[in-house]
């Protein structure tokens, strides 16, 4: 198997793990516990951002990759709002 295909599987799955993380807070009102959500969400992504740029991928891959990007970042965007 292509060790490529794991890397994005991979990508695909810590994305996703750190959208539900911020989507626990989303109903919060606790302000210390959206603004610590809203820290290791920016880590996240941070950490999501230079993995996908390490990766050798497709066209295809890296628009899946910026979608799931884009995602996480609009779900800081609205946590950011509540603050």
């Amino acid at each position: 198997m292509n060790p490529q295909f794991f890397a994005v599987n991979q990508f695909i799955l810590d994305a996703t793990e750190a959208a539900a993380r911020l989507d626990v807070v989303i109903s919060q009102r606790d302000q210390d516990m959206i603004f610590r959500a809203l820290q290791r969400g920016q880590q996240d992504y941070a950490a999501l951002l230079a993995t996908r740029d390490a990766l050798p991928t497709q066209a295809n891959d890296t628009a899946l990759l910026n979608i799931l990007l884009d995602n996480l970042q609009a779900r800081m965007n609205f946590l950011h709002s509540r603050i």
